[in-house]
């Protein structure tokens, strides 16, 4: 059967090629011209652009923008008027959607191309059928993607093109749940696709991907690279510091891996994407307010309205409010709070009866462990201790509370003159942790029992800073009566007035007794309690050393 289609493409290309775009050939009314214009549903413009891209690549390459106005003869900045036109060829699959796009002012070559689909219905003289491309679900798109950075990367495509051939892309699906999520994290160019292109890797079963080989693909400019993968490595690039990805390997600034995080997972569930995590989530042991005894504390009046403060503060619905109010105003909304003074006045206690009252988990972490013998590792522990507590906070339904206890060591003075590489470390680990809290979120208690060597840096990070006396003698009457059931008041006023002792000795003392009791139930009562706090007086007259680690 004689090629009709193919033969009107020939003659109306004889008139087409130096044509200037001239209003003869836009309007010139010609039965082949009819015919081509029917056969693919093409206006004039169309139809001419169609068949000029079909001739040059016939002669085995693709022609740019520039090489277009050349064929017909017409300065490049007339081929703008039609642009809307052109797009249309792309997204109905005439033209190949990756090679084809108007350009203004760019140095990298657009290549435009008839596809495949098209260049062999022509050929074979087959009725063309326009092609009704489905909808890309969201890992469809995420794939599609990836897709595209991988071409772009072999065809050695500049960066500005890639993200515009991405952009098109995901115009095209902005009214679908998944895209209008990912437009509304207002994420950078390179962010967001490093987020898609994560997601779709993960797709792919790579559950871990390697940031230099990510990397390699998106940025020409070895420069923009190096930035862009070491604010990963350092954990300051919004993906991380948002909670979107996690970068699973410390050792060498090459080595670097990425992954998804639990966040991202449950986040992408939503949109019906389903994500492996690489690794369960590190088992973080909680106190849960339900292991927590509810106790009475006496402290004074202004210790305990403060602390009746911070309660109300912390109780669900005002968190929530304090947090809203205070991102609103564009200040940080990390709650750090600080519980200072002698041993035994309750420092300890109070947070777990605030976090009791608040129904709140607490993570008591072991400042112990943050010590190592090679120099460099604690630091990066510090750092994991903030960085496991906001995934913490990311999987916990109420936000948990942080309790350093016992934080002398991190909190005292820095000293500046040392020449020790044991000193150094200490202040190292001192300048990570002021990082860390200046950029908190959530809530934390630290208690110290420092009251005049605690670093001026630490004073600004803690939003309340809470003293913690010795019980008055009164105080002191009431906690005697409230732990040991039954004694008089006359004798608690008496034991008060008589032992400076604080709540925590006063709770060692009746302890001892009930186990005295226990061994010998016929003891005298008023002489084994005196026993008992003449040998915790003792002990309190005694020089004890600061308590750390």
């Amino acid at each position: 059967m004689e090629n009709n289609i193919l033969k009107d493409i020939i003659q109306f290309s004889k008139a087409v090629k130096g044509c200037k775009l001239s209003e003869e050939i836009l309007t010139k009314d010609s039965d082949y011209i009819h015919r081509i214009e029917t056969y693919f549903g093409t206006t004039r413009f169309q139809s001419m652009l169609l068949v000029a891209v079909f001739d040059v690549n016939s002669e085995g390459t693709k022609p740019s923008q520039a090489d277009l106005a050349k064929y017909f003869k017409c300065n490049t900045i007339e081929l703008f008027v039609y642009k809307k036109e052109m797009d249309t060829l792309v997204k109905r699959g005439i033209f190949d959607d990756r090679t084809g796009l108007f350009s203004f002012g760019r140095s990298e070559r657009y290549a435009f191309h008839i596809s495949e689909r098209i260049r062999d219905a022509i050929i074979e003289n087959k009725p063309y059928e326009q092609q009704v491309q489905k909808p890309l679900n969201a890992v469809e798109l995420c794939k599609e993607i990836y897709g595209l950075v991988h071409k772009c990367a072999s065809e050695g495509l500049k960066t500005p093109r890639l993200y515009r051939q991405v952009n098109h892309l995901l115009e095209g699906y902005k009214e679908t749940p998944f895209v209008h999520y990912i437009n509304g994290l207002h994420l950078s160019q390179p962010d967001r696709l490093c987020y898609i292109y994560l997601i779709a890797d993960n797709l792919k079963g790579n559950l871990s991907s390697h940031l230099t080989s990510f990397s390699d693909c998106i940025f020409d400019n070895k420069r923009d690279q190096i930035f862009y993968e070491k604010a990963i490595y350092e954990e300051s690039a919004p993906l991380i510091k948002n909670g979107f990805i996690k970068l699973n390997q410390e050792t060498y600034f090459s080595n670097a891996n990425v992954s998804l995080t639990e966040q991202s997972s449950k986040k992408l569930a939503t949109f019906d994407i389903p994500i492996r995590l690489m690794l369960k989530e590190k088992d973080i042991p909680l106190i849960n307010t339900t292991s927590i005894v509810r106790q009475k504390l006496f402290y004074n009046a202004a210790t305990k309205t403060e602390l009746d403060s911070i309660t109300q503060s912390l109780r669900p619905l005002k968190y929530k409010q304090i947090t809203k109010a205070l991102q609103q105003e564009g200040f940080r909304t990390g709650l750090c709070t600080l519980f200072y003074g002698a041993p035994g006045t309750g420092k300890t206690e109070a947070v777990y009866q605030i976090a009791k009252t608040t129904a709140r988990a607490i993570w008591k972490v072991d400042l112990s462990e943050l010590k190592s013998m090679w120099f460099g590792e604690s630091q990066k522990l510090v750092k994991a201790l903030f960085k496991d507590y906001k995934e913490l906070c990311a999987r916990e339904k109420r936000t948990p509370i942080m309790l350093l206890n016992e934080a002398d060591a991190i909190l005292g003075k820095r000293n500046a003159q040392t020449t020790s590489k044991i000193d150094k470390t200490e202040n190292a680990i001192q300048n990570i942790f002021l990082d860390c809290l200046e950029d908190f979120e959530g809530i934390l208690f630290a208690t110290t029992n420092l009251e005049e060597s605690l670093d001026t840096a630490f004073e600004r990070r803690f939003l309340f800073k809470l003293c913690f006396k010795r019980p008055s003698t009164a105080t002191r009457a009431k906690i005697w009566q409230t732990k040991l059931r039954g004694l008089r008041q006359p004798t608690a006023m008496q034991l008060a007035e008589q032992y400076d002792l604080s709540g925590g000795e006063i709770e060692n003392i009746v302890r001892k007794y009930k186990m005295a009791r226990v061994l010998d139930p016929s003891i005298a009562f008023r002489n084994k309690l005196t026993e008992l706090c003449e040998s915790e007086k003792l002990q309190t007259k005694k020089e004890r050393s600061a308590i750390g680690f």
